[in-house]
């Protein structure tokens, strides 16, 4: 044989030299032919031993080539059976490979080093050293020995022992092994120690017991979600904060929430579904205390939500769901919004005060000093009579209205302490009002104004009523209208409508502003600061005449146009 030849037999695989030799025994079948030697042989001895020493070559031939194919064979089931041994070994689990008699044929490593003690090998052994107890091994007999079951498969869960006697949870597959005539030869059986595991799903399980009691009894509803959006879970408290009226009618699905919520941003703007809290949470935002309004669209039922949310995110950092917990805080955003209004009603209650303080200390203080300085003058020599007689006029005026006003500190002092009491009389309203219409005339003559009486009815009209509260709330009315008017007129008169008799005190003075009109009616009150300045008046007096028309079981209200004057209507009921 050529050395080339050689070389490329070497390099070629054992496969392939097979081949090559059936190709050359294919050529020399053809060269030596009984055919092609009958007809190139003619001598018959030659041609005998030639077929002889053919046979022979032949022989041979088939003898190596069965040589060579045994040997093929061989080397292939030892690399399967390396393979085989390699895998069986790999497997993280104990393998065992038992027969029907349930004595050990094959253990892998895990297998070995778990249950094989010191000295000892198992092969060959009973599988009932597997087990803690003789129950366990016939409960495992019973139902994968069992050669009438048609179970050829199982996976069970059962308690083993392994060398070192420690009792231990087995997560057990087992199949059935036939042989090449379908007939039962033995078992596999793959053992996994559940111990972690099951201490694990332990932990889990009491983790959740106990997250469960927590949701439970928050009173916060609580949300969690998957990566989707779709509910795994939330509390008792859910549905109510939604006004559910139980869990199951609430939606599991993210995107149904906007067919019966509408959500609205703290800026009043319709919240999209992307900007829900559980939305931006899977979105990656956190959020703690926002807030939102709510409102359920079939009911019309709102409410404020304070929401805090969060992403959840597994080991690699990537969301897995979101975390949503939400309170409703209606209640305390009303009383927060009360609590705003009550500090500034005080501190337009201490304003009020103050300025009242240094009207009244005005409105005393003039009067008082022009008692004190007139009674000087009276003291003073060579004094005719006119000028006398024009004094004490001053010092008489001066000294009824230091008591008019003393006389409204009390009065709203008795008021804020419950302390004024009724008394009915009876009287003439229009006697009244034409005694009132008396005392005013001087002054709306001295100002330049008509005061006029309107709609007296022909008939005296009696009143049971408290005479001296009935006449101050009068009283003060025809005073304001008379100080906040300059030109024009103020009407007096009263009309009777169903079972009320309403009065009525008109005038074409400054008017009050809309905002102001039922500010006025409060203590210290003078519509604003100006008033005080430009007019006088210690703010009193429509206080006072409100809590008098009320204790006299009637009201007062008010139609004014800034700069066009003033209606006030003291309406009280007709016995």
């Amino acid at each position: 044989m050529t050395a080339p030849l050689k070389k490329y037999l070497k390099s070629i695989k054992f496969e392939h030299k097979i081949s090559f030799t059936y190709f050359l025994l294919g050529i020399l079948w053809i060269l030596f032919s009984d055919e092609i030697l009958n007809s190139a042989i003619s001598d018959a001895k030659l041609l005998a031993s030639i077929q002889t020493y053919k046979g022979l070559f032949y022989i041979f031939i088939t003898t190596f080539l069965l040589f060579f194919l045994v040997k093929s064979h061989i080397e292939k089931l030892k690399n399967q059976q390396i393979l085989f041994q390699t895998v069986f070994d790999t497997i993280p689990e104990s393998v065992v490979i038992t027969n029907t008699n349930r004595e050990l044929i094959m253990v892998n490593k895990e297998a070995y080093r778990k249950f094989s003690k010191p000295n000892n090998t198992p092969i060959g052994s009973k599988t009932n050293l597997f087990y803690e107890s003789d129950s366990e091994y016939d409960q495992v007999g019973n139902l994968v020995f069992n050669k009438h079951s048609k179970n050829k498969k199982s996976i069970y869960t059962i308690n083993y022992k392994d060398n070192k006697d420690r009792i231990f949870p087995g997560e057990t597959f087992s199949a059935k092994l036939f042989d090449s005539k379908k007939e039962w030869i033995g078992n596999l059986a793959i053992i996994r120690d559940i111990t972690e595991r099951n201490k694990v799903a332990a932990e889990l399980n009491d983790s959740q017991a106990k997250l469960n009691t927590a949701l439970k009894n928050m009173a916060d509803a609580v949300f969690i979600s998957d990566a989707e959006g779709k509910n795994i879970s939330f509390n008792d408290a859910f549905a109510p904060f939604h006004k559910f009226n139980d869990s199951n009618e609430c939606p599991e699905e993210l995107y149904k929430y906007v067919d019966f919520l509408d959500v609205y941003m703290p800026n009043g703007k319709l919240a999209t579904s992307n900007e829900f809290p559980i939305r931006r949470a899977l979105n990656g935002e956190n959020g703690t205390n926002e807030e939102f309004k709510l409102v359920r669209k079939d009911t019309g039922v709102s409410w404020i939500g304070s929401y805090s949310f969060a992403p959840i995110r597994n080991k690699k950092g990537t969301i897995i769901g979101a975390v949503v917990v939400a309170r409703d805080i209606t209640k305390q955003k009303i009383a927060q919004e009360e609590l705003i209004k009550a500090k500034e009603k005080a501190e337009e209650s201490d304003r009020t005060k103050t300025i009242f303080l240094q009207n009244v200390s005005h409105e005393i203080r003039t009067p008082l000093n022009a008692i004190i300085g007139f009674s000087e003058l009276l003291c003073e020599e060579n004094l005719d009579e006119i000028k006398q007689l024009e004094f004490k006029n001053i010092i008489l005026n001066s000294s009824y209205q230091l008591l008019s006003i003393v006389s409204d500190i009390l009065t709203a002092s008795a008021l804020l302490t419950q302390q004024v009491k009724l008394t009915y009389t009876t009287v003439n309203v229009n006697a009244i009002i034409k005694e009132l219409h008396s005392v005013f005339q001087n002054k709306a003559n001295s100002k330049g104004i008509e005061l006029n009486i309107d709609m007296l009815q022909n008939e005296d009209i009696f009143l049971s009523i408290d005479e001296t509260k009935f006449r101050q709330i009068l009283t003060n009315l025809i005073s304001n209208a008379l100080k906040f008017t300059t030109k024009g007129a103020v009407v007096i008169g009263y009309q009777i409508h169903q079972k009320q008799i309403v009065f009525h005190i008109k005038d074409s003075g400054i008017g009050i502003k809309k905002e102001l009109q039922e500010k006025i009616f409060e203590r210290f009150h003078q519509g604003d600061n100006s008033i005080s300045v430009n007019y006088g008046g210690t703010g009193l007096g429509l206080a006072i005449s409100k809590d008098f028309a009320e204790l006299l079981g009637g009201q007062i209200e008010l139609e004014s146009v800034e700069g066009l004057g003033t209606t006030f209507y003291f309406s009280l009921p007709i016995a």
